[in-house]
C-alpha cells in the first residue's frame, strides 16, 4: 500500500529537481548572456555602415589644446584625427566626408599612461578610456592579459594600449602564494624566456636574485636588468626602454 505513495513523492522530487536545474541552466545562460551585453561596447563594430560613418577619422572643432609640450592652451583649434592618428592641428579645416564633432566648451589633450595598475577583467578597459587613460601597465599578469593583448592587437577590442608582465616570480624564499618560486639560474632562464616566447612586456620579480639568474641567459639576450632586492619589472622587448617604479625593501616606499 505504501509504494505507489512512494513512487509518487519520488515523481514529485525528481519533477521538482528537474524544474530547479532548467531554473539554474537559464539562470547561468542569462548571466553569460548580460556579460556579453555589458562588454558590447567595447567591442569595434567593423561593419560597412561603420565604416561609412567615418571609421577612424573626424574632425574636432572650436576645441581647447592643452600640448604638454609647453606650459600653454591652444585655444579655438580644429583637429583632424585620420584613420586613428592626428593628421594636421589648425584655427580652422574643411575635410569633407567625416564626421565633425563640436568641441566648444572642451579641452584635448595628450592621454594620461597608468603605470602600475592590476586588471582583473574587461569591464575596467572602458572605464579607463573614458577618464583619459589611453595606455595601462598590468602589473600582475595572467594567461587572461595575453588574450586581451591579442584581441586589441587584432582590432577586435577597444582598450587602452595594454602592457603586461608575467605571472609574478620570485627566488627560493616563500613570500605568498601568489608567486612563483624558482630554485635554479637554469630554472629561471626557462620560465623568463617561455613569458617572452607567449607574448608578455615585462616579468616582476620580488626579494630575489633571478635578475643576476638571467643576466647571462643565452635564451632572453634582450632582457634587461636591474639591480636585485627590489621589487622590478623588467622589460621583455628587444630595445625598449626602461620606465619603472622601484621600491625598497625596508620602506616600501617609490624609490
Amino acid at each position: 500500500m505504501r509504494w505507489p505513495k512512494v513512487k509518487k513523492l519520488l515523481a514529485a522530487v525528481v519533477k521538482g529537481l528537474g524544474l530547479l536545474f532548467a531554473v539554474l541552466l537559464l539562470a547561468v545562460a542569462g548571466s553569460f548572456w548580460w556579460d556579453a551585453h555589458r562588454l558590447n561596447y567595447l567591442y569595434i563594430d567593423h561593419s560597412a555602415a561603420s565604416d561609412a560613418q567615418g571609421g577612424a577619422s573626424c574632425l574636432i572643432t572650436h576645441v581647447a589644446i592643452v600640448p604638454m609640450s609647453s606650459d600653454t592652451v591652444w585655444e579655438n583649434k580644429t583637429v583632424y584625427v585620420k584613420n586613428g592618428r592626428i593628421e594636421r592641428i589648425a584655427d580652422a579645416l574643411f575635410v569633407p566626408d567625416v564626421v565633425e564633432i563640436d568641441g566648444t566648451g572642451k579641452y584635448l589633450m595628450p592621454g594620461l599612461i597608468d603605470m602600475h595598475v592590476h586588471v582583473w577583467d574587461r569591464y575596467e578597459l572602458g572605464l579607463y578610456l573614458a577618464n583619459g587613460v589611453t595606455a595601462v601597465r598590468n602589473v600582475w599578469g595572467m594567461p587572461q592579459h595575453l588574450r586581451i593583448k591579442s584581441d586589441q592587437a587584432n582590432d577586435r577590442l577597444l582598450a587602452p594600449s595594454f602592457f603586461t608582465t608575467g605571472p609574478k616570480l620570485t627566488g627560493p624564499e616563500f613570500i605568498g602564494a601568489d608567486n612563483l618560486n624558482l630554485y635554479t639560474p637554469e630554472e629561471a632562464r626557462r620560465r623568463v624566456a617561455s613569458y617572452q616566447a607567449r607574448g608578455y612586456d615585462f616579468i616582476k620579480t620580488y626579494r630575489s636574485s633571478l635578475a643576476s639568474c638571467c643576466s647571462k641567459s643565452a635564451a632572453c639576450p634582450c632582457l634587461k636588468i636591474l639591480p636585485t632586492h627590489v621589487g622590478a619589472m623588467i622589460p621583455l622587448t628587444k630595445n625598449t626602454k626602461l620606465v619603472r617604479r622601484l621600491w625598497s625593501p625596508t620602506s616600501a616606499k617609490p624609490i
